[in-house]
Order: structure tokens, then sequence, then C-alpha cells
């Protein structure tokens, strides 16, 4: 099981674990087996800011817009699946690269 899923040419989900109140931001190294993707955040988990923090945390790693970063599920959880809609078509491999950058 991995922790992304590819349900169109353009959008991709993924599975996260967030770590809020960490010391540093950053996505922890993976493996495309991972069931999870394990993120650290600094915000806290209050008031919505470390999901505000994991949002804006994609939108500079894939060079989107926040508008096409959607939450699907566990906005009050650690474990999140994340929508994530590209305007043109995106390999599995493009995205796993810009993960590691």
């Amino acid at each position: 099981m991995s922790f992304f899923q590819k349900i169109s040419n353009k959008d991709v989900i993924l599975k996260i674990h967030a770590k809020p109140n960490s010391k540093v931001q950053k996505i922890q190294k993976f493996t495309e087996e991972d069931p999870f993707l394990s993120v650290m955040l600094c915000s806290k988990a209050s008031k919505n800011k470390a999901n505000k923090e994991l949002v804006e945390l994609f939108r500079t790693k894939f060079k989107i817009n926040s508008n096409q970063i959607e939450i699907i599920s566990g906005i009050k959880s650690q474990t999140k699946m994340i929508k994530i809609s590209f305007l043109e078509e995106t390999s599995l491999r493009d995205l796993i690269n810009k993960l590691k950058e």
C-alpha cells in the first residue's frame, strides 16, 4: 500500500501523517511503499494552523495554487487524505521527485 493514489491523469490523493508542533518543517524520508507520508509541521494543531501550514508546504513543493489542494479527510486528525488537482497531466515519478527536493 502506497501513500499516494492517482485518481485521474491530473488528480492524486496523498495519505499524510502530520506531526504538528515540531521544531522543523520537513517531509521525512520515505519509500514509495510507505502507507503514509510523514510531514513535520512547526505550527500547533489549533485554530487550523497546522492544516494551513500543510497546504502551504505542498503549494510551494508542487508550485501550484492553494485552491488546487483540498483536505478531504482528517481535518482534526493527524492522519489526513489530501487531494491535489494539477492543471496538466503529471506522472507519479515527477511527484515523488518534487517531494524529495
